[in-house]
């Protein structure tokens, strides 16, 4: 299944807040918006719909981008898995401005997204797919899950579990297959078995392995297992193209 992100984050308006000196280039650095795409309030059901129709993994963020607390504590390892599946088929990211549609009322800070997903604390995440459809998914469900401790900006803010996250959500992989780049040494070993001489035709050999291992998704199993999975999958989806090309 292929992925996409949506990062949604907080700027200062009307006077709500302002800018902490330095840290919103951390929340948003140079850059930024390259690898990710900025989603208004209005558009972000039809953003959600769009990624999920289309088969792929949207994962949300709301993060003040103020820069205080926990969003720049989470916000490094977040800027570098963004730019580390930039351009990736299976991934895309977008970015939605919280605090530019706060509104202030007797009762504190409200705004077009109040009573949303993820509007009750920042930063937060959810990934939206086929699997979670359209009201997506707690990444904190998934940290209690893996018995993670720690605060989610905690868990989140680190990019080995961040990534892993990613890849075993999507079912992707950062490895390519046809120039080898982002590979493990265990992925390149698994892509050998299909491009080996005698093999047979690729394509047709990696699609009947693709639809084995699709079959395994919804298994109960160690997490190392279900990484490792989700990586083959996105592997031999680029190896049963490999004929038609």
């Amino acid at each position: 299944m292929a992925v996409a992100f949506l990062a949604v984050a907080s700027l200062a308006t009307a006077g709500a807040f302002k800018c902490v000196v330095g840290n919103c280039d951390h929340i948003y650095p140079p850059g930024h918006f390259d690898s990710v795409t900025k989603i208004a309030s209005s558009s972000f059901e039809s953003f959600v719909k769009e990624k999920v129709d289309s088969g792929q993994t949207l994962f949300v963020r709301w993060v003040a981008s103020h820069g205080e607390g926990a969003g720049v504590e989470q916000a490094p390892a977040w800027n570098r898995i963004t730019k580390a599946f930039a351009n990736h088929t299976d991934v895309a990211f977008g970015e939605c401005n919280l605090s530019d549609e706060l509104e202030i009322d007797g009762r504190g800070f409200r705004g077009k997204y109040a009573g949303k997903p993820g509007a009750g604390g920042w930063p937060t995440i959810r990934a939206y797919n086929k699997k979670t459809g359209y009201e997506g998914a707690f990444a904190g469900d998934w940290k209690d899950a893996n018995e993670l401790e720690g605060t989610n900006s905690e868990v989140f803010g680190q990019v080995e579990t961040l990534e892993r996250y990613v890849l075993e959500l999507a079912s992707t992989s950062l490895c390519r297959t046809n120039t080898g780049a982002g590979c493990s040494h265990r992925e390149l070993a698994f892509i050998g078995k299909f491009t080996r001489e005698g093999s047979g035709p690729t394509g047709q050999v990696a699609a009947l392995q693709l639809a084995r291992l699709q079959g395994m998704e919804g298994m109960s199993m160690k997490p190392e297992l279900k990484e490792w999975l989700g990586q083959r999958i996105a592997i031999l989806k680029q190896l049963s193209m490999k004929d038609e090309l």
